[in-house]
């Protein structure tokens, strides 16, 4: 239901101004508050000048509507000139015009609760503007349209030089509030610099515990190193012995005593087992691990996977263990280390199901990668408890892993040792239904993530203190088949807080965001092997990376049935013909950094 209540034309200054009052006195009537009064009859002064300034008139309509139980107040403002022609620059604020033209039309917008806008060329413009009224769910009556109009007659005939009075007091007003502001702004910073000033003193503090603190921790690695080696000796003299009298055991008929012995064999491999952990662990810590790479295949990984573990699968008689079928692969890495982790995960797996089975695959991700996963039909992971798995000494309550002991160091130093080679495990998990282990690995171990796993190592011996509170560092991902243009997106963010990689197609480009997992993604339409299409698709279709955000940068001419979907799936669509500093501010803006 809409209720009109006046109507005036805009042929001159003064009638700017009297719309102006109109719009006051309207509000007003209406029980809005003084701050909101002021609102109003700003946002009708800007686009009633507007249509004064460039279409030489037009016409302020002022009604009521009734929409689903809330009263509303309707401005329109129309006029017969050429129309908007920069509308969507203006409102994306990237158009700049030297009258100003689009400042007052986007400031009338912020001070409204809805803005709209019909316009276009040699067709005239209408703008729509409403506003909820303050504590009022029915139309007016017809009693109350009386008094208004009545109301706005009187005021008709009164000087508009009293409005532009009122409107420089609202002028001398804000400058008053801008004023208070400031001073408040002022004291603000002195209080923040005394701030700042404590926290670069207990980063200092922090610093000297921090030296501490390594000081402990390289003496905890170097103990645990030297323990380790002096607990081989004699767990080794203790499995000879014990082998030499099951052996005396046997041959004497005595089924106990060979029973006795087996239970020291079992409990001294299983202390030999947490020992290796252990030295393993320290070595790691301590950047003294040696990636020996190798040249071998998948299939060697799986031949040997499947003798060392079926026998622990054949004691499991309600849980079969299945290896895929998987492509040839060559890899060139440490066979002993991808072999260990892989065992690993299996001996985890088939403790923690009761039944069904446990699911070795392999597969190829892009040219440089391969992915090996373990699958399970077992108790699952609570969500809280995934990230903690992977911390030393930690093990999730559970009547299986009660069965099961263990010493919460298997999957630590899984996925320490997948990190050295330049890879990365995850998890994925539903309690009660399984879980899905997966490391990722690059098929050619380059040597530079060792060196990257020793310096960070380092670095956390002596954190320097920062001379301010430095935000985490952004990760952007670039996927171009073009070098240049690569080139140029790392070039255009060069001076911001971000760590770029690059990839030359969609099927590396997914290789790399699943372990690298950065905070957005710019990638191209047209590329080799995936496309820009196939990339967004698969993307969406994986848990590790379907919440990453994607922008798209292409020089495609977009259909705009094309361009209509890409918009639905990605952040947003950029031209590479655009200015360079658009793409820098919207990656700039995305990661809100500074």
């Amino acid at each position: 239901m809409i209720q009109s209540l006046l109507c005036t034309e805009i042929k001159s200054e003064t009638d700017v101004v009297l719309a102006r009052k109109k719009a006051r006195e309207l509000a007003a009537l209406l029980k809005f508050d003084l701050q909101e009064q002021t609102r109003v009859a700003t946002a009708v002064s800007e686009l009633a000048r507007n249509a004064y300034q460039y279409a030489r008139g037009g016409l302020v309509e002022f009604k009521v509507s009734e929409e689903s139980a809330v009263v509303k107040f309707v401005i329109v403002v129309k006029d017969k000139g050429p129309g908007i022609t920069e509308l969507a620059r203006i409102q994306d604020g990237s158009y700049v015009s030297a009258e100003g033209m689009g400042i007052g039309l986007m400031g009338a917008k912020r001070l409204m609760d809805e803005f709209e806008i019909e316009t276009g060329k040699n067709l005239g413009t209408t703008i729509t503007m409403k506003k909820t009224v303050p504590h009022r769910k029915v139309p007016l009556s017809a009693k109350e349209l009386g008094e208004i109009t009545g109301r706005m007659i009187e005021l008709s005939s009164s000087d508009p030089v009293r409005e532009l009075q009122r409107q420089n007091q609202e002028i001398l007003l804000t400058v008053n509030e801008l004023s208070e502001k400031k001073r408040e702004l002022e004291q603000l910073n002195r209080e923040l610099e005394d701030t700042n000033r404590g926290v670069l003193a207990l980063y200092a503090e922090l610093d000297e515990k921090a030296e501490i603190l390594q000081h402990a921790s390289d003496s905890k690695t170097s103990f645990l190193s030297d323990m380790t080696h002096e607990f081989r000796s004699p767990l080794n003299s203790i499995l000879s012995i014990s082998q030499l009298l099951l052996a005396d055991a046997r041959a004497q008929g005595s089924a106990e005593r060979e029973k006795q012995v087996n239970f020291i064999i079992k409990a001294t491999r299983g202390l030999s087992d947490m020992v290796n952990d252990l030295l393993d662990i320290a070595k790691i810590e301590a950047g003294k691990i040696k990636v020996r790479p190798t040249t071998f295949t998948v299939d060697d990984v799986i031949s040997s996977l499947r003798g060392l573990m079926k026998p622990l699968a054949d004691a499991e008689h309600s849980v079969e263990l299945v290896f895929e079928d998987h492509e040839p692969v060559d890899l060139n890495t440490d066979e002993a280390k991808v072999t260990q982790i892989l065992r690993n995960l299996i001996s985890n797996a088939l403790k923690c199901t009761r039944e069904g089975q446990v699911t070795v695959s392999t597969e190829k991700l892009g040219k440089d990668h391969i992915c090996f996963s373990v699958k399970d039909t077992g108790i699952g992971i609570k969500e809280e408890d995934q990230k903690l798995i992977f911390e030393e000494f930690y093990q999730v309550e559970n009547d299986l892993q009660n069965q099961a002991k263990g010493t919460g160091l298997g999957l630590p130093l899984c996925k320490k040792l997948a990190i050295l080679l330049g890879g990365e495990l995850t998890v994925e998990s539903v309690p009660g239904k399984g879980s899905v282990f997966t490391m990722l690995i690059p098929k050619v171990y380059s040597g530079e993530h060792e060196v990257r796993y020793q310096a960070e190592a380092q670095a956390t011996k002596k954190p320097e203190a920062p001379k301010a509170m430095a935000p985490a560092r952004k990760k952007l991902l670039v996927i171009d088949d073009d070098e240049s243009v690569r080139y140029g997106v790392r070039s255009a963010v060069a001076d911001l807080n971000i760590e770029v990689r690059e990839a030359r197609d969609g099927e590396e480009g997914f290789a790399i965001a699943q372990y690298f997992l950065p905070d957005l993604i710019v990638v191209d339409l047209v590329m080799p092997n995936k496309d820009g299409f196939e990339f967004i698709k698969e993307s969406m279709s994986k848990p590790a990376t379907r919440n990453i955000p994607v922008l798209l940068h292409t020089s495609k001419d977009l259909e705009p049935i094309e361009r209509q979907y890409l918009e639905q799936v990605t952040h947003g669509v950029i031209g590479k013909n655009e200015d360079p500093s658009k793409l820098r501010e919207t990656i700039r803006s995305f990661l809100e950094l500074p």
